[in-house]
């Protein structure tokens, strides 16, 4: 990047934080938008709060003395005169403003009492009268700071013209048309193609991925039946044929010697956590060492009790750490760690530490795997020589996804749940019936059920019309004046959550007042009850996993999904699917159809993947044939090495390669 004109050091350092390292990066930066700055309007035919581009003369320009400071420039065409204020500006801008020159000015217009406004527009000045201008379209760009849309526009039209020779012709084009475009439809015509370019490097890589892990060698593992058997004796249930098939596929992996790749799904209740311990056991007693990631500390501090009470009575040492460690507590676990004295570390983010190092790491598990990034789960898997993978979601993944986003990972399923659950009646509720829902609530806990109450935010926000914790707080205490109420929340410190999950546990909480935090894994069984507020403003996927927290237990147990009145189609159809259906696959085939792949599988608000170009909704009909060319071009790989090379180059680049 530092070779392009007038781009210094601290330059491409400021652009880096966008991703953009390389020439080819800054090229493939597509913009976010686009508008029509050539929508060419005389100042009489101008609508009110709609943007359009004017050109005329200055007529004057002087500045005003209000409330704030201001600049005001009139100018004038044949059919009128408009008014372009700048509240901030400098005095060489004061002066560039001068009398007999022409103006073009982008804005939207407004009216302040009875003058017509452009307030802070885009502008440019000539001596002559301007020409109507090209028809295109200008790209806006996302930005960080540092940086602003002019500066991004010019550099890369500066880098189109005198730095793309070696660029191959067709990706340039493309190129040149996503950031320079008539129309928005030549522009996303050019966007798929180069996003069809993207998934193919994406997927060539996954299979070369594949085939060099099945040249590693990863440790064999046997299992250890008469332990499994053991540890089942003291339980109080038995495994379900679902089950027992997911382990079968998985140890037939493990007698494999190149390390395993496997996805464990399940809906939400199903057992995924017994199951991975079952297999984390026969690694321990082969002194391989197990570690498990999970999303959030009340999740892992759940795993540690589970896999802490199987565990310990068979001399299987287990240990938990998490940022919220004590300093001496998390240095004697790693001490030991390496001395390979434990055999099991459960946490969260805190285990890709530097500082976490293990001795003899066989196994990696990562619970709710969605919730991290790609590059969290591989700085895991570099702290042990080619361990073995188990990734497991409570969030069933549609048939569909599994085909095509999840290629080169096997996936083992389990769709029954254990005997004894029982259904939850699920309810939906207009907030215009909320009396009545609170005294339903108020009988539930008369009856001694307990309760969790789930907001979709910690505080107000005047620009989301939605209920916070705290708001909901303050309303149930006066209504609730008999039940014990508590608030968690993911402001709250570790110590804090913990103590409030300990005491929901152990009854002393009637009804938790929470937001989304509880959704993985949280697990109390006398929990007959879930309110869902503003459930509208959640996915299918979510609204599943949040009511798999209640039926755990033997009392009914019921959800109650409210809403505001004037729903619109996508958000009834979620709700009538929520209260027809408890099977997650069937719902997660519907959450497919109503919110698209992106959202699934966390691509959207996360960019795990960091696609620069493709998106996962906009593209997911490209991923076949994406597939089918990637696979064609392997096939002939001494006919296209050449291509492919330069596809992995220009989109999936080494960490090292240098700035060019």
């Amino acid at each position: 990047m530092n070779q392009l004109k007038g781009v210094g050091p601290k330059f491409c350092q400021t652009i880096s934080k966008l991703g953009i390292k390389r020439v080819i990066d800054l090229l493939l930066f597509r913009p976010i938008r686009y508008e029509d700055r050539t929508d060419l309007k005389e100042i009489i035919d101008l609508k009110l709060n709609e943007q359009a581009l004017v050109q005329g003369k200055i007529v004057r320009a002087r500045v005003v003395y209000g409330k704030k400071r201001s600049l005001e420039v009139t100018v004038r065409d044949q059919s009128g005169e408009l008014i372009i204020k700048l509240f901030n500006f400098s005095k060489y801008q004061q002066e560039s403003f001068s009398p007999d020159l022409y103006l073009s000015a982008f804005g939207r217009a407004i009216m302040v009492g009875k003058r017509l406004m452009f307030i802070h527009p885009i502008y440019s000045f000539s001596k002559a009268r301007p020409e109507r201008p090209e028809q295109r379209l200008t790209p806006i760009y996302r930005l960080t700071k540092g940086i602003n849309q002019s500066r991004i526009a010019r550099l890369v039209r500066t880098t189109l013209k005198e730095n793309v020779s070696n660029i191959d012709p067709d990706l340039l084009k493309k190129v040149q048309k996503i950031h320079s475009p008539q129309t928005i439809d030549k522009a996303e015509e050019a966007r798929s193609g180069i996003a069809f370019q993207e998934l193919c490097a994406f997927y060539i890589s996954i299979a070369r991925q594949r085939e060099l892990s099945a040249n590693e060698k990863s440790v064999r593992i046997k299992r250890y039946v008469e332990m499994e058997d053991k540890m089942m004796a003291e339980l109080p249930f038995i495994l379900t044929s679902d089950q027992t098939r997911c382990i079968q596929e998985i140890f037939r992996d493990l007698k494999e010697p190149k390390p395993m790749s496997r996805l464990l799904q399940g809906d939400v209740g199903s057992g995924k956590t017994l199951v991975s311990a079952l297999i984390a056991l026969s690694f321990a007693k082969a002194n391989s060492q197990v570690a498990v990631m999970a999303p959030t500390e009340i999740l892992a501090q759940q795993h540690y009790t589970n896999f802490s009470s199987w565990f310990e009575p068979l001399g299987i040492e287990v240990a938990c750490l998490s940022s919220q460690t004590p300093n001496k507590k998390a240095l004697e676990i790693k001490k030991a760690l390496l001395e390979s004295r434990i055999d099991v570390l459960i946490g969260t983010h805190a285990l890709i530490q530097e500082s976490v190092e293990f001795s003899t790491l066989g196994l990696v598990i990562i619970d709710e795997q969605h919730k991290f990034g790609v590059h969290q789960r591989a700085r895991l898997l570099s702290k042990g020589l080619y361990p073995h993978q188990l990734v497991m979601t409570a969030t069933p993944i549609p048939r569909t996804l599994l085909m095509t986003w999840y290629q080169g990972i096997d996936v083992s399923t389990i769709k029954s749940v254990p005997s004894g659950r029982k259904p939850i009646r699920t309810h939906t509720v207009s907030l215009e019936n909320r009396t009545r829902l609170i005294e339903e609530i108020k009988k539930a806990v008369n009856q001694e059920n307990q309760v969790y109450w789930v907001c979709p935010l910690i505080e107000n926000n005047d620009g989301l019309d939605a209920i916070a914790t705290h708001e909901l707080m303050d309303e149930l205490t006066t209504k609730l004046r008999h039940c014990t109420l508590a608030e968690l929340n993911g402001k709250m410190s570790s110590h804090e959550k913990n103590q409030v999950m300990l005491d929901f546990k152990q009854g002393n909480i009637d009804v938790l007042i929470c937001t989304t935090i509880i959704e993985v894994g949280v697990d109390v069984p006398n929990a007959s009850n879930i309110v869902i507020e503003n459930s509208e403003r959640f996915g299918l996927a979510q609204l599943h996993q949040l009511r798999g927290r209640v039926g755990r237990g033997t009392k009914p147990s019921r959800c109650f999904l409210t809403f505001k009145p004037g729903l619109n189609d996508i958000a009834r159809r979620r709700l009538n699917a929520m209260r027809e259906s408890q099977d997650g696959f069937k719902l997660a085939e519907q959450d497919l159809e109503l919110r698209g792949p992106g959202e699934l599988t966390g691509t959207r608000q996360s960019g795990e993947l960091n696609f620069r170009v493709a998106d996962l909704d906009n593209d997911f009909s490209l991923v076949p044939k994406a597939i089918e060319k990637a696979k064609y071009l392997l096939s002939e790989q001494e006919k296209y090495g050449d291509e492919i090379n330069t596809l992995l180059q220009v989109w999936l680049p080494k960490p090292s390669s240098s700035f060019s």
